[in-house]
């Protein structure tokens, strides 16, 4: 028996960390080995400034009197090309349960940064090192995701092209997403966005991936998804993930921003310290202030509309709960959180003054004129200067509601709340508050 673990076998320009490991387990499989349940998709810190496309490593287990490092090297050899960009590293552990400095890993590398070099330190002899560039990080946090008891878990099903198909348009038959969409919603989710009417499971990237649908379930993908989804190109290989995506592990709940390290994910709650602004663009942004003192904008971005509403929606003074990753200050910007996720904990009163009530027939009145008071449209009765009532206006945004970004422009690790709403997933951490 034996653990692979593997990342940043892709590239910008091609390439797919997936579509090694599933060929890598094709090749298993033809040498005499069991690939043992399913393959683990793990998505890493999405913050990671040289991270790869979808930051994502796999991990599985197969049984079997197979070298499993000679496969491997030729399996290398053949699908993962030379670009700068990719580093791969690709571990194996001769056992049946990973070590726990692989849990250690997985925990710190979906929510910060370490290094190769660390890494190794942490695991030592244990994990043996195929090959050893920058992917061993996510290699070895991809055991230690598949390691970890009580995880919260979702699926997702990965259609591979022919390789003829590389690089060119996806011939996916978009109606019958939607009809995968009509029947399954919302075992699975994020196929579609709605509000932009965008069909949402094909890469727009020259990678080997057709298409690829999430669920929080495994059946659907396995018995329904290869009956309904149709194409217009063969399908070579379809294979279903076990995944971390949509479960909000990037997010760590901090009390202030001094404790928040930047390219981290975190929930922090902060005030808001001035009007927000919309900037080049169609960004929009606002100045908020921890507990402590400390300064941070809120940043929401264009694609994640109607999310940039919500932001331009608050008022100095409102107490807010967000989730976002940390952006580091520059010489042009303050250190700034891009926002994923808000929650209005405190929203301030807002008012405006209008016309008194008649007093006479209970009729609106209107002004009369600057410095003349008030006067009834239907009786004529006057009232005084400085009559007029202080009344509440309505805010736009609800207190204890979660505002997110829409699908299309949600992260792979986002939990989508409407699935929380369902009892489908587990409270995400800005509910909870910590």
């Amino acid at each position: 028996m034996a653990w692979v673990g593997l990342d940043d076998t892709d590239a910008p320009d091609g390439g797919c960390t997936t579509y090694v490991a599933v060929r890598l387990m094709r090749e298993l499989e033809r040498a005499g080995a069991e690939v043992v349940g399913r393959p683990f998709l793990v998505r890493l810190n999405p913050n990671v400034p040289f991270k790869t496309r979808g930051n994502a490593a796999v991990a599985f287990r197969v049984e079997g009197e197979v070298d499993v490092r000679e496969v491997v090297e030729r399996v290398l050899e053949g699908t993962v090309g030379e670009h700068p960009e990719t580093r791969p590293g690709v571990v194996v552990y001769p056992d049946r349960r990973p070590p726990g400095a692989c849990e250690v890993v997985y925990k710190r590398a979906v929510r910060g940064l370490v290094g190769p070099a660390e890494v190794r330190g942490l695991v030592g002899e244990r994990v043996e090192v195929v090959r050893d560039g920058r992917g061993v990080v996510g290699a070895v946090a991809a055991l230690g995701f598949a390691r970890l008891r009580g995880r919260e878990v979702t699926f997702e099903g990965i259609a591979y092209r022919d390789r003829g198909f590389w690089g060119s348009e996806r011939r996916v038959v978009e109606d019958s997403v939607w009809e995968l969409d009509e029947r399954t919603f919302p075992v699975t989710f994020d196929n579609v966005d709605r509000l932009h009417g965008e069909v949402l499971i094909t890469p727009h990237t020259p990678c080997p991936v057709l298409y690829g649908v999430r669920a929080v379930e495994a059946w659907v993908l396995e018995e329904v998804v290869p009956r309904v989804v149709r194409a217009r190109e063969p399908v070579v290989d379809y294979v279903v993930f076990e995944t971390n995506q949509g479960t909000d592990a990037h997010l760590r709940t901090v009390g202030s921003l001094s404790e928040a390290s930047d390219y981290e994910s975190v929930v922090v709650e902060v005030r808001v310290e001035g009007e927000p602004r919309r900037i080049r663009g169609g960004h929009v942004v606002v100045p908020c202030e921890d507990e402590e003192g400390n300064r941070v904008d809120l940043a929401a971005f264009a694609p994640a509309r109607p999310l940039t509403e919500v932001v331009e929606a608050l008022r100095p003074g409102d107490v807010v709960r967000v989730a976002g990753a940390v952006r580091p200050e520059t010489p042009k910007h303050p250190r700034t959180i891009n926002v994923e996720k808000l929650l209005p904990v405190e929203l301030v009163r807002e008012e405006r003054s209008v016309p008194p009530v008649c007093g006479r027939c209970g009729g609106r009145m209107a002004s009369a004129g600057r410095g003349k008071g008030f006067k009834c449209k239907r009786c004529g009765e006057r009232a005084p200067e400085g009559s007029e009532v202080r009344v509440e206006v309505p805010r736009e945004l609800v207190e204890g509601r979660v505002y997110e970004a829409p699908p299309v422009a949600r992260r792979h690790l986002s939990k989508p709340e409407y699935l929380v709403d369902l009892g489908l997933l587990e409270p995400s951490p800005i509910r909870e508050g910590g």
